[in-house]
């Protein structure tokens, strides 16, 4: 048994910073486009305003009313598949992280005779004579020692092909 505390690698890798980035730039995407998605919803709702007039009927008032929640209920629905979005791609990012350090763990673990390594945040305790966190990144130094890439992927919340102000359009 062996146990390796996954973070300090990825650290030492550099990947941590380089995933943390994409991650952080990724859901910047998201939110920016959330935004532009309720500008042009807001804009539909003024000009549909607008071109009721200063005196509007009842029932324009309630077709109003019924666009201002058709929006606010679509900008949440939307808001949400952002967030599973952006959870989905920071666990894809992880996991490619993950297997690009594997390798060098795995070499470690054999020269060691560990036939299971764990990670360190999830043991209760052990010796430290079983930790080959620092023999993994002497490997991957003694191997080049450089910073594998990560994937740059991102995410789209209105990846479905139409824009989701086109929705709300009575």
């Amino acid at each position: 048994v062996a146990v390796v505390n996954l973070d300090t690698i990825a650290d030492a890798m550099g990947m941590k910073a380089e995933v943390a980035g994409q991650i952080q730039a990724d859901e910047q995407g998201l939110r920016q486009q959330l935004a532009q998605i309720q500008q042009s919803l807001q804009k539909q709702l003024q000009e549909k305003r607008a071109a009721y007039g200063e005196e509007m009927t009842e029932d324009q008032q309630k077709e109003l009313t019924q666009l201002v929640n058709q929006a606010n209920a679509q900008m949440n629905q939307l808001r949400q598949r952002a967030q599973a979005l952006a959870m989905q791609n920071r666990q894809q990012k992880i996991a490619q992280a993950r297997a690009q350090i594997q390798p060098f763990v795995e070499q470690v673990a054999k020269t060691r005779g560990a036939t299971i390594v764990t990670e360190r945040q999830f043991v209760f305790w052990t010796d430290d004579s079983v930790d080959i966190t620092s023999d993994v990144i002497a490997k991957w130094k003694l191997e080049g020692g450089k910073t594998p890439a990560i994937s740059t992927t991102k995410p789209a919340p209105a990846a479905d092909g139409g824009t989701p102000a086109e929705a709300t359009t009575p």
